[in-house]
């Protein structure tokens, strides 16, 4: 049975969670399954449950999912939507998440972070247990619960000693601090997610150097990381690392896509060879966040380039003509991989590349 008394239609169905200031429990109405937290104590009432009720009114995407917020002789209720896992509880059952995954999650971890600062809010207590999963799977979406300790500091300096090993700010011992405690936190996630430990700063160096972990996430780590928070970025910052690897994939797909139609061409192998320097010169450099998806791409550009060396300089003047002619209609179709749906460009590369 609960130890409280829900609200009328609410059928207990088991705890989900507690500590000293709240407990979370499954509760059913309707058929549908919810979460419902009580605070335990007047002083977590009267301090947070304001600003955390505020916050979730707000309806920000990539937030847990609020209901409402019932009061019954003095009790407190605040109802969400239940979610299966935490991102903590996953990883404990499925140690090795694929990198794109990752990808995605870490994605939409920052983009809700990034709306939070600009409400000019901080979490204060982001970690793998406060990151909810829509479903117990990689496909699932996660979203960031738990703001009972958020603190909007349009209205509050923050001051609290609030610590979670593995996963605080070193400088929020110290009592004062600002929203980079969070982009902290993030960085600690991700390293967590990627190694399946909780990150200590002594780790700063071995992560730099490391040669286990893709270029991407090194560098979002060391965006996040840093002992001295004044060197660490803005969540708006790290989405841009993130949407810039994305777009640059996009780019490459389609840069493969345009050295297929090259291939079937009924031109001579100098020809050929000409037509992909070209294109090679528009590869964009890729961090490889979702390294496991793409895993070909380097060696694609390197076999490329090994085939290319071997291959004789464009010497002759006939070919040299042919070259000439065509340069200018080719580099200005390369110039519009970025902006074209890539149906149309191949139809278009196609086209004129068959006008030889």
């Amino acid at each position: 049975m609960s130890e409280i008394a829900l609200p009328q239609g609410f059928i207990y169905k088991g705890q989900l969670y507690a500590n000293s200031k709240s407990k979370v429990i499954k509760a059913a109405k309707d058929g549908k399954e919810f979460a419902i937290k009580c605070p335990l104590d007047t002083i977590t009432i009267n301090k947070y449950i304001e600003t955390e009720v505020d916050i979730y009114k707000k309806n920000l995407s990539g937030i847990v999912k609020f209901y409402d917020h019932i009061i019954i002789d003095s009790n407190h209720y605040l109802i969400f939507k239940y979610y299966p896992c935490s991102l903590s509880d996953f990883i404990q059952v499925n140690p090795c998440i694929n990198t794109h995954t990752l990808y995605r999650w870490a994605t939409q971890i920052a983009q809700t972070m990034a709306q939070l600062h600009e409400e000019n809010y901080i979490h204060r207590d982001l970690s793998p247990d406060n990151i909810l999963m829509t479903s117990n799977s990689e496909l699932a979406d996660v979203v960031i619960a738990d703001l009972e300790l958020n603190i909007n500091t349009d209205y509050k300096t923050p001051e609290t000693h609030i610590y979670k090993r593995g996963f605080s700010a070193p400088e929020i011992n110290k009592g004062k601090y600002d929203n980079k405690v969070d982009v902290f936190s993030f960085g600690a996630i991700i390293y967590y997610c990627l190694t399946y430990h909780t990150y200590d700063i002594s780790n700063f160096d071995l992560i730099q150097s490391s040669t286990d972990i893709e270029n991407g996430w090194i560098e979002l780590m060391r965006m996040s990381l840093d002992e001295d928070y004044k060197n660490r970025k803005s969540f708006r910052d790290i989405l841009d690392l993130l949407q810039r690897d994305e777009k640059k994939i996009k780019s490459f797909k389609r840069f493969n896509y345009l050295l297929y139609n090259i291939k079937n061409l009924n031109c001579s192998r100098i020809m050929e060879n000409y037509l992909i320097r070209i294109a090679l010169k528009h590869v964009p450099k890729i961090n490889f966040f979702n390294i496991n998806t793409y895993v070909n791409i380097e060696d694609t550009i390197k076999n490329w380039n090994e085939k290319i060396s071997s291959m004789p300089d464009i010497s002759s003047n006939t070919i040299k003509n042919e070259k000439n002619a065509l340069i200018e209609e080719f580099e200005n179709l390369i110039k519009q991989i970025q902006s074209i749906k890539i149906e149309k460009l191949a139809r278009q590369a196609l086209s004129a590349l068959k006008k030889l």
